[in-house]
């Protein structure tokens, strides 16, 4: 029977080897560690953040933001912090420039040419 290789490249779930098993496919994996593990952790939030944002669906956007979560609960962990920790600094930041409830939504920024708050907009 011929075979196809896919290139894949990226953190998954620890289940996934075993299911993946049993449904006939064979899995190359390495043991990410350090900061290589730091680094996956970091691109994944990126690739399950977009899933978020290109949900089709309310129910498809909370399994997005499930895995979200599960990825900011391994990255705390990789870091050497809790989610607890997390919730503080995310409190503080509320409590200083408020939350995103409000639909608050920039358009422009108009300031003086010299205006040290340029380098945020020039990103």
């Amino acid at each position: 029977m011929e075979k196809v290789t896919y290139s894949i490249n990226k953190l998954i779930r620890d289940g996934i080897p075993a299911i993946c098993e049993a449904d006939g496919i064979t899995l190359e994996l390495k043991t990410l560690t350090g900061h290589d593990l730091t680094q996956a952790l970091q691109q994944k939030m990126v690739e399950e953040a977009q899933e978020v944002a290109t949900a089709p669906s309310p129910e498809k956007t909370k399994e997005e933001l499930a895995d979200v979560l599960e990825v900011a609960h391994a990255l705390c962990a990789q870091l050497g912090c809790t989610m607890a920790d997390i919730e503080t600094l995310r409190q503080h930041k509320r409590t200083k420039r408020g939350g995103f409830e409000g639909g608050t939504f920039n358009t422009t920024a108009t300031m003086a040419a010299n205006n040290p708050a340029r380098k945020f907009y020039e990103k």
